[in-house]
């Protein structure tokens, strides 16, 4: 039966054809069915449902655009590609009939529509198995052993005969379907209700404009009547003159006493029409294709079509070449060589991703010229080879360290202006300078030497010249984070058909929303600390570290904790935008906002708070990780056993800081020992590992100094 009432009213072949065995809807195929008829029925859909085949279509043609090479590992570890090898020669004819580019949509597009992709494994030339065929997976069946659940065979139906296939000559490349161990979910099983609203609703449109489920008005006599055979004939004429799209908008001319009456369409009917688009989102959203790029300008998600085919290659190609890639190696490649060669896609000359290539060049080549990364570690990261003398790093500039002797004599630094939010840090140098000369290790005798005021103050100085040149490039990587966020934020709400059903608790994957600002940030922390921790065995020696040099130790160990740091201060961010977000959906229930509205809302929220949290969180952490640098970098030294706390005594200072100036200035503390301050006890100034809360932290520019041992 069909599921809309309207639906019975189509008497047009043409129309009812179109309906095949589909006219019942796929919603009702039940779970009863055997698994190939019910893969049948989805691949009919496919056929009909145009936002399917559209958005199927986009993922192969994007996923054949990508090339696919041969690899070897080598024995000193490299990655070189092979030239020549029978696994070339079988990808310039996969199968029969076949080159790559079909080979590849065939199989990809049965596991968009069907859930399941087979590949048989033909005996062929190379002595084992040569040629595939890629299956259809309607006519599969899959045989097992009731007694066991082990798979006895693949039967597979072609015009009236079943061809049984042995398990190893198959592979069966499909989704993951939590009842059916056998069989992949097909995505247009889980889409079901959306395609039959789109199909029928299809059929509906069409109804009306052939003015058959629905009469568009009627002529009505005034006065008098007319016979059943007058009636007809009107009836005749209107529909041979006047229906149709041929005759829409001739005119109609009456004489006498007649006069045209006409049916609007109801707001329900017109409801409908607009759900239809509602429709076609929830099934680009299913596929992970964004609508604009079927020209649904109102529901735009991205900027502009480059950023939406950007985030179709990163969300829907990208991860399904990962899964077909793991197969062709696993299952299919061992049968051509068992020497250790594989398949591997190249995106490199995708235009929608070279941008993130270059910005991913740009990181690693700032990383070799500061010296976090060598020469050869930069050039594998880029796919080169190693070069001689590669495996050094490179000092960076302008490095230099002021002997004890010349504290007395540091001038007055001129005021820093803060950061700008649009600020962009300098470019590093690309040409080496010359090693700085260091100055002899001096050891100074009496713990109280960085207790005179004058050191003291020139050392916290140099704290606060490092950590602002640290902010300006944090607050600009701070701010792209920030505006990425908003962009998954405004994606995961508009996949709801409107405001009041959004899944407030789905808006944002918190773990993976900390995790990527671990990945947009750690370059930074990692040269941050290393920078600090330089600074900090400086200051164990009686010398001020003016500007950035290399750190000579860094562990797996420092590592670690460094990661932990930063997994916490994403936590922290993605707990503020979480918040954020939700009072915006409940001012946009309140308002009766459309999905547009808070779309906008939410756009507009960032724009306005994103300058000051970025500036907020680059200012935070560059005096946190500056002042836990500088304290492991006490640590490494035989000088220093002990610390001391230096408050900024700048006007917005904390009472609670300047007490812990004077507390700690010569009553010094072990290093493993916490400062108490405020009643809360922090490790380091800007330390919440222990529990300290923001008002502790939150704009504290303190910094701290080493005790060092009696000689």
């Amino acid at each position: 039966m069909s599921i809309w009432p309207f639906g019975k009213k189509m008497e047009k072949k043409a129309v009812a054809d179109n309906l095949l065995q589909y006219q019942g809807g796929i919603y009702y195929i039940g779970s009863s069915t055997a698994g190939s008829q019910r893969l049948k029925q989805y691949v009919e859909g496919y056929r009909i449902c145009d936002t399917i085949y559209s958005c199927v279509n986009l993922i192969t043609q994007s996923a054949v655009l990508v090339p696919w090479y041969v690899y070897r590992d080598t024995a000193d570890g490299d990655v070189e590609e092979v030239e020549k090898h029978p696994l070339l020669e079988w990808m310039d004819k996969p199968g029969p009939g076949m080159d790559w580019t079909e080979f590849m949509t065939r199989s990809l597009s049965f596991y968009l529509t069907a859930g399941n992709s087979y590949w048989h494994k033909m005996v062929g030339s190379f002595g084992k198995y040569g040629q595939v065929e890629v299956l259809r997976p309607q006519n599969m069946s899959i045989k097992v052993d009731t007694r066991n659940a082990e798979i006895m065979a693949y039967e597979y139906r072609v015009g009236g005969q079943v061809i049984s296939f042995p398990p190893k000559e198959i592979i069966h490349v499909k989704t993951f379907h939590p009842e059916d161990p056998l069989y992949g979910l097909s995505p247009i099983q889980v889409l079901a209700r959306k395609v039959d609203i789109s199909n029928f609703g299809e059929l509906w449109t069409i109804a009306l404009l052939e003015n058959e489920a629905r009469p568009s008005g009627g002529l009505k006599i005034k006065t008098g009547v007319i016979n059943e055979e007058q009636r007809q004939k009107i009836n005749q004429m209107l529909k041979d003159q006047f229906s149709g799209y041929n005759n829409a908008g001739r005119p109609l001319v009456l004489s006498g006493d007649w006069e045209w009456q006409s049916f609007s369409i109801t707001p329900k009917e017109l409801e409908f029409l607009h759900s239809k688009k509602a429709v076609m989102r929830e099934i680009c959203a299913a596929y992970k294709v964004a609508p604009e790029l079927f020209g649904d300008s109102e529901n735009k998600t991205y900027s502009n079509v480059k950023e939406a085919r950007k985030a179709l290659y990163q969300e829907a190609v990208l991860p399904l070449l990962g899964k077909f890639k793991n197969a062709l190696n696993e299952y299919l490649v061992p049968q051509f060589d068992d020497s250790g060669v594989y398949l591997d896609y190249d995106v490199s000359g995708i235009d929608a991703l070279t941008e993130d290539l270059g910005l991913l060049w740009t990181r690693i080549k700032d990383a070799k010229i500061n010296g976090i990364i060598t020469r050869d570690e930069a050039r594998d990261e880029m796919g080169y080879g190693e070069l001689e003398g590669g495996d050094t790093l490179s000092e960076p500039m302008g490095s230099t360290a002021t002997p004890v002797d010349e504290l007395g004599k540091t001038p007055k630094p001129k005021p820093v202006p803060a950061p700008l939010a649009e600020e962009v840090p300098p470019k590093p140098a690309t040409i080496e300078e010359p090693k700085p000369k260091k100055s002899a290790s001096v050891i100074v005798k009496g713990g109280g030497f960085w207790t005179k005021a004058e050191r003291k103050r020139a050392k916290w100085n140099a704290f606060r010249r490092r950590t602002l040149a640290r902010e300006k490039t944090l607050n600009v990587i701070a701010q792209k984070y920030l505006n990425a966020q908003a962009d998954r934020i405004i994606d995961a709400v508009k996949r709801a058909p409107s405001v009041n059903m959004v899944d407030r608790w789905l808006i944002m994957d918190k773990r993976k929303e900390a995790s990527l600002y671990v990945d947009a940030t750690m370059l930074w922390y990692m040269d941050t600390f290393k920078q600090a921790m330089a600074a900090g065995m400086a200051a164990s020696k009686g010398e001020i570290l003016e500007h950035e040099v290399k750190a000579g130790v860094f562990t797996p160990e420092h590592e670690e904790k460094l990661k932990k740091k930063i997994l916490y201060t994403g936590e922290e961010i993605t707990e503020t935008s979480f918040i954020t977000v939700w009072d915006l959906i409940e001012e946009a229930e309140a308002e009766a906002m459309t999905m547009d509205e808070l779309a906008r809302a939410i756009r507009d929220k960032w724009k306005d708070l994103g300058p000051m949290r970025a500036r907020r969180i680059a200012m935070t952490e560059a005096a946190r990780i500056e002042n836990y640098g500088e304290l492991e970098g006490y640590k490494e030294t035989e000088f220093v056993d002990s610390k001391g706390w230096i408050c900024s005594f700048l006007e917005h200072s904390r009472e609670a800081h300047i007490q812990a100036d004077a507390n700690y200035r010569d009553n010094p503390i072990p290093l493993d020992e916490p400062f108490i301050v405020g009643g809360e006890s922090m490790m380091e100034p800007l330390d919440d590992s222990l529990g300290a809360t923001a008002g502790n932290i939150i704009n504290c520019h303190c910094a701290m100094f080493p005790h060092v041992k009696e000689d």
